[in-house]
């Protein structure tokens, strides 16, 4: 029977990416038939653009949310006896121009078993399975009174660690997206920037 290797998830927010003026990435589970991997990734695509391996069937995805690392790496544990009867039941085909991957019956079986859990159980994935988008948190009124126009970069730096902190501990899953820290940091700066700016035209007046 053949042998899956899962490639872990490292950090704990590894698979949230939200690039500025888009939607967040979407996320899968990638199966890759030929290296015998099993792996959860955002897509790095905007638009959605479709791999070749993933479009000739070598590479099967998953969708899923954006998960912890812990959430990730459990759930590859979970699926692993499925995907190695998936990786011993394909073959490929010669179409003239491409190779393609098709999964045997018993394969096919396998990728619906995984599909009907990660994918179509909406009630599987908890909210402390899932990094929680900075955005969806209104942090900025509780802290911005501790900001003044005299506030050093050190005190922001400070309260941003802070800030980091707290709101970790407010979320389901303790875990915010990479980057968290320095949004706000640049969020609070920003802040006391525009204080200096008011001063500075009430001085003048």
């Amino acid at each position: 029977m053949a042998k899956a290797t899962i490639i872990k998830v490292e950090t704990p927010a590894e698979l949230y990416c939200h690039i500025q003026g888009h939607e967040p990435q979407p996320c899968y589970i990638e199966v890759d038939l030929e290296a015998g991997t099993i792996s959860a990734t955002y897509d790095p695509e905007i638009g959605g653009g479709v791999p070749k391996s993933v479009w000739t069937g070598h590479v099967r995805r998953f969708r899923i949310p954006p998960l912890t690392a812990d959430a990730a790496n459990t759930i590859m544990e979970k699926i692993k006896p499925l995907v190695e009867i998936m990786l011993d039941h394909w073959e490929e085909e010669w179409d003239g121009s491409d190779w393609w991957a098709h999964l045997l019956p018993a394969g096919i079986r396998a990728q619906e078993q995984i599909s009907e859990l990660v994918e179509e159980d909406t009630d599987y994935w908890l909210p402390e399975d899932v990094v929680f988008p900075l955005e969806d948190i209104d942090w900025f009124p509780y802290v911005k009174d501790e900001v003044t126009a005299r506030t050093t970069d050190e005190q922001l730096e400070e309260l941003a660690h802070r800030t980091v902190k707290d709101l970790e501990m407010g979320v389901p899953s303790g875990v915010l997206p990479e980057g968290s820290y320095d949004d706000i940091v640049e969020r609070l700066m920003d802040y006391r920037d525009e204080l200096k700016e008011e001063e500075e035209e009430e001085d003048a007046e």
